[in-house]
Formats: structure tokens, C-alpha cells, sequence
């Protein structure tokens, strides 16, 4: 497609301005390129805080939970879990703000990495949820029944303890996961999308 011919024809038919310089609607392009990729980062940093939120919340569990030896394996594992979460939200901003390229790269390629970022973050997150989700469950399940005289194997070894938990990881583990791809659809969607079409505009040009 030649941007600047059809650039000239739409001005002809509106009898707008004279016609711009291809550098100029280049220019006009990157310009629009930056709301998207100013929500990837917007979004992308919402979430880590959202993550040292609940790190915080693991930490405040795991101090209330230090007199209990029986729940305190629980309390580490829920704080590993957002601990290792930090890292990697951590990693992919500084995916953005590092290894992508700047606006004043090659702007096609700083799209395409955006793009790609976002559906990493997305793909991994459908993964993990098939783990984690049954696991968080468990550990909530497991919680919730432990005494001083009761704990985790006497719970497994019990038949009224195994079917509720087992069930309800079946249960939980597809809705969770429905739930979060829901949540990453409404957050990253229409984002992906502008991001595609300028994407797209680009490459034909090219």
C-alpha cells in the first residue's frame, strides 16, 4: 500500500491541507502508536503492584501464623508463591522499558515486542493457572483443618477430608481459569487489538 499516495487522495476529496510528507505521517502513526503501548505498560505495573499487595498480605500471614508450626509450611508456601510472582511481573516491565525498543527505534519492531510481551504474559498466566489454582485451593482447604493434634497427613489419611478437597479442585481449577482469562480479556483486549491494526499499517507500508 502507498501511504503517501492514498494520503494525497483523501486530502484532494476533503480538500483539506495541502498533502503531508511521508515523514510526517509516519510521524502521525508513531504519535498514535503510544496509547497502546502506554496501556501494555499502564496495565503491566498495575499488575506488580497488585502482586506486592498481596506479598505484603503473605508476609502479615505468615508473622500471624509463626506460633503455629502446623500452619507455618503453608503460610512459606503462599509466600513463595507471590514472592516468585514479584520476579516475574518485575521481569516482564523490564522487558518493556529494556530489552524493547524505544519510540525512537524502529517503531514496527517496538510494536511487535509490546505485542509479543502481552501474549507471553497471557499464555503463561493460562498455563500456570491449571497449577496454581488447585494448589492455592488445597493449601486454603488444608488450612482451614489443621489443629495441634491434626495435621496434613492425618487429613489425607482421612476418606470425609478426601472427597470434598478433591472435588473442590475440580471445581475451582476451570472456573479460576475461566475467571482470569476473562480478566486478562478485559485488561489486554482491546489493547492487543490496537496494537495488531497499527502493526498491521505498518507492515503494509513497509
Amino acid at each position: 500500500m502507498d501511504l503517501q499516495q492514498e494520503w494525497n487522495k483523501l486530502q484532494e476529496t476533503n480538500l483539506a491541507a495541502p498533502p503531508l510528507s511521508e515523514a510526517d505521517i509516519r510521524e502521525a502513526l508513531r504519535h498514535g502508536s503510544r496509547a497502546p503501548l502506554a496501556g501494555v505498560k499502564r496495565v503491566i505495573r498495575f499488575r506488580l503492584y497488585a502482586v506486592v499487595a498481596y506479598l505484603l498480605l503473605a508476609l502479615g500471614f505468615m508473622w500471624y501464623n509463626w506460633t503455629y508450626p502446623e500452619k507455618l509450611p503453608i503460610a512459606l508456601t503462599i509466600l513463595l508463591y507471590y514472592s516468585l510472582a514479584l520476579v516475574f511481573s518485575g521481569w516482564q516491565l523490564w522487558q518493556l522499558q529494556q530489552k524493547v525498543l524505544g519510540m525512537d527505534g524502529n517503531l514496527l519492531h517496538t510494536l511487535q515486542a509490546y505485542h509479543q510481551v502481552v501474549k507471553n504474559s497471557i499464555r503463561i498466566d493460562a498455563i500456570l493457572g491449571w497449577f496454581i489454582y488447585p494448589m492455592s485451593f488445597a493449601l486454603g482447604f488444608f488450612y482451614a483443618l489443621i489443629r495441634p493434634d491434626r495435621g496434613i497427613v492425618d487429613i489425607l489419611q482421612n476418606q470425609k477430608f478426601m472427597l470434598p478437597l478433591l472435588l473442590g479442585m475440580l471445581v475451582v481449577t476451570p472456573l479460576f481459569w475461566w475467571f482470569t482469562k476473562l480478566v486478562n480479556r478485559k485488561m489486554f483486549g482491546d489493547l492487543l487489538e490496537q496494537l495488531q491494526e497499527n502493526i498491521r499499517a505498518l507492515s503494509e507500508k513497509d
